[in-house]
This record gives C-alpha cells, sequence and structure tokens, in this order.
C-alpha cells in the first residue's frame, strides 16, 4: 500500500509541483482506517481500489482535492463515516465530489447491451 500511495503523491507532486498535498495524505489515512479489513473479491485489500481510482485521476491530471474525493468515494456507502465525518475533515467541496460519485451507482443506463465502456461514457 505504502508503494501506491507514494506513487500517487509523486505523480501529483509531477503534475502539481507547488500543490499542498495534506489533503491527499488526509484522506488516504480516512479511507485506509475506514476500509480495514474490507478486501475486493480477489481478496485484495479494499483500499487498494481506492489508490487505484486516485492514481487514474492524477493521472488524467487532475488535482489533489479530485483525487482525495478518489481516495474517499466509497467510504460513504461501505463504511461507518458520515456525511458530517467528511465535512468536518475537508469541508464541503470535497463532501459534494464524495456524495456526486456515490450517487453515480444509481444511475440507470441507456441501451440494450450496456457495456462497462458504455457505463464509463454515460457517467461522464
Amino acid at each position: 500500500m505504502r508503494t501506491h500511495i507514494a506513487k500517487l503523491l509523486r505523480t501529483l507532486r509531477k503534475n502539481f509541483p507547488s500543490a499542498d498535498l495534506t489533503v491527499v495524505r488526509k484522506a488516504y489515512r480516512i479511507a485506509a482506517e475506514a476500509h480495514e479489513g474490507q478486501s475486493r473479491l480477489s481478496g485484495e485489500p479494499y483500499i487498494i481500489h481506492t489508490l487505484k481510482v486516485a492514481q487514474i485521476l492524477a493521472s488524467l491530471g487532475l488535482d489533489p482535492t479530485i483525487c482525495a474525493a478518489g481516495l474517499l468515494h466509497d467510504v460513504l456507502e461501505d463504511t461507518l463515516v458520515t456525511h458530517d465525518d467528511l465535512d468536518a475533515e475537508f469541508g464541503e467541496e470535497l463532501v459534494t465530489l464524495v456524495e456526486g460519485v456515490t450517487k453515480l451507482s444509481n444511475l440507470h443506463y441507456k441501451g440494450e447491451q450496456v457495456t462497462r465502456e458504455i457505463k464509463q461514457a454515460q457517467n461522464i
């Protein structure tokens, strides 16, 4: 896990050399604590998924706040962390981003054959 967060921070430093990455470090800490003991169907610790999401966002050139939201994107649905908890730690802007991603799971997709690519395109 340390290598994943280190890679994320390196990518962000490359794209945003003067950015304060405290929000990303804090989001990682909270997500890791919240997802402690959870694993994917593959057996991989759940936090690896959120780190990969944040890494994709960073690789696309998105800012540290967006990457922090990527780290936290499943905490409201899958853990005991609440809206108020996130608001107290990060403020309303980040909570709004996290809730926006959470609401994507409620989307209904158009078309008879909905592939993963179609879902991604419709999400965007």
